[in-house]
């Protein structure tokens, strides 16, 4: 009979240690489990994010091009408001920066108004300010003139006409 209880606490001993070992690997099995749905709410935040993503880009994409089409109209606007600045004057690629190259250009044209400046209104013809003319010029050649012999004593005048005997 001892042998009997040697073997039945050698039993018990054993069905504690599976037991125990059942135990832990239950209790691992659960924290697996709270891991692998944590995993799968973590999966779902980052496809959630990549949709947000990609929605702030096609925004950022469609603000962008908005930005650009205001930027020209600006550009147009300015340089039909402003036909004595050339348009190659006006450059930017921000509202900002076309009202800076706007005051630049504003300042060429005053200063070449200021050197050059446009008759006054009734010069030339009564054209007004806008019309620039180029001074009264004659066309062609001079006319031929014969020189003046009124001043020569008697002796040059024959000289002269006798050189030059078609004058």
């Amino acid at each position: 009979m001892p042998e009997e209880i040697v073997e039945t606490s050698k039993s018990t001993a054993e069905e504690q240690t599976v037991e125990q070992k059942l135990e832990k690997a239950n209790t691992r099995i659960a924290e697996l489990e709270n891991q692998s749905e944590s995993l799968k709410l973590a999966t779902a935040d980052i496809d959630t994010m990549r949709l947000a993503e990609q929605a702030s880009q096609a925004e950022s994409n469609r603000l962008q091009q908005a930005l650009a089409d205001t930027v020209s109209g600006y550009r147009t606007l300015v340089t039909s408001q402003r036909p004595e600045i050339p348009a190659e004057l006006i450059q930017g690629n921000s509202i900002e920066e076309i009202t800076a190259s706007l005051e630049k250009a504003n300042a060429i044209v005053e200063h070449v108004k200021q050197h050059f400046p446009i008759p006054p209104s009734g010069v030339n013809g009564d054209k007004g300010a806008d019309a620039v003319t180029a001074p009264a010029v004659p066309p062609g050649a001079p006319g031929r003139a014969s020189p003046d012999t009124a001043g020569l004593p008697a002796i040059e005048k024959i000289k002269f006409g006798v050189a030059n005997p078609t004058v």
